[in-house]
């Protein structure tokens, strides 16, 4: 069996796991649905990556292509982005995959609290689903990052704008922290603007 199968089944076996977790984040917000309370979450998109991007992986991370390798060392094959109205939202949400969803949480990159130099805000956590695939049981990873509207709008534009490094500057890279930083004076006032509207 030549690599690109070999990827082809674990994208599949990827793939599943992602959906039992987007099916456990859906039924967490039918709860909260039933309850009449607001909603931590605006939007759930996931996506799986394909054969081209993980041999671009392997080839940044200078690690030979093959299937046991994506298996040790890429943990974000599958993927789900959670998007928050509120920067306080990621939070909540975190709290709920971790306690409430039942799910094996092995890594947190807090990007939120630290954000990386770029500017890039985003709360990535690393969770573990077993999965009964092709007469065996394996452990499988899916990363799922937790943003607000105001930071995914900021890892929007500059993936589109910088990604395979485009021409970036140096005055292009300080423009972005600038705006990153104003995002997050914005994600601040948005709550003081709730808050202050008793619609927490």
């Amino acid at each position: 069996m030549g690599i690109a199968q070999e990827y082809a089944e674990y994208a599949t076996m990827c793939e599943r796991a992602m959906e039992h977790v987007k099916t456990s984040i859906y039924d967490y917000l039918a709860e909260i649905e039933l309850t009449g309370a607001r909603s931590p979450i605006d939007s759930v998109e996931s996506r799986v990556k394909s054969y081209e991007s993980i041999r671009e992986k392997c080839q940044k991370k200078k690690i030979r292509f093959t299937i046991d390798n994506i298996r040790n060392n890429i943990h974000d094959v599958a993927g789900i982005r959670i998007v928050t109205l509120f920067e306080d939202d990621i939070f909540k949400v975190a709290e709920a995959i971790k306690t409430r969803l039942r799910l094996n949480t092995i890594i947190i990159k807090d990007y939120v609290s630290e954000p990386k130099d770029n500017g890039y805000r985003s709360l990535h956590l690393l969770v573990q689903r077993e999965l009964y695939f092709n007469g065996q049981t394996s452990t499988v990873s899916v990363e799922i990052q937790i943003r607000s509207k105001a930071m995914d709008l900021w890892a929007s534009i500059e993936h589109g704008i910088s990604y395979k490094g485009n021409n970036v500057t140096p005055e292009i890279k300080n423009q972005f922290k600038e705006l990153a930083n104003f995002l997050a004076q914005f994600d601040a006032n948005a709550i003081t603007l709730r808050d202050s509207t008793n619609t927490n």
